[in-house]
């Protein structure tokens, strides 16, 4: 179910949902459309947020600005699909952490949070699409609704 169908609402934030995007499914355009609303949360105002979910898929991924204006950019997978720790689990499947984040905290199968710095949008946006395949399992050609919210 996407968000157009549910909004899936999130168990972290009972957010009110501004506008919602379906992102392309090739890669080159997924990235950069994902770069520009991590862009467009991280440069307006605190308190706003995006919900990731894929087009066809129960999984979810949320990133929020803080409450102030030195806060760290946070990401959460809201569908953490396994027991081992985030850290085994992104070294194994050659998964790398952006520059200056880290996990904040996580629960198995369940969630897991990080945070870290908004210097490098296009390293961000290219987390998240390897999280989605190399994670979540998704096919290289999948699509994504995003939805912009504020807190």
């Amino acid at each position: 179910m996407n968000i157009f169908g549910s909004l899936k609402a999130s168990f972290l934030f009972t957010g009110i949902l501004v506008c919602s995007t379906v992102i392309a499914s090739d890669e080159v355009s997924r990235t950069k459309q994902l770069e520009d609303k991590i862009l467009e949360v991280s440069s307006r105002e605190n308190g706003n947020y995006l919900s990731i979910e894929p087009q066809e898929g129960d999984d979810m991924i949320e990133v929020w600005i803080g409450s102030d204006h030195n806060s760290p950019l946070h990401l959460m997978i809201g569908t953490y699909p396994l027991s081992e720790d985030p850290e085994e689990v992104f070294a194994q499947r050659n998964i790398s952490l952006p520059d200056g984040w880290r996990i904040t905290r996580w629960e198995k199968k369940v969630f897991a949070q990080f945070e870290g710095s908004v210097k490098n949008t296009s390293a961000i946006a290219s987390w998240i699409d390897e999280i989605m395949i190399k994670l979540l399992n998704y096919p290289s050609n999948y699509e994504i609704v995003i939805g912009l919210g504020k807190l």
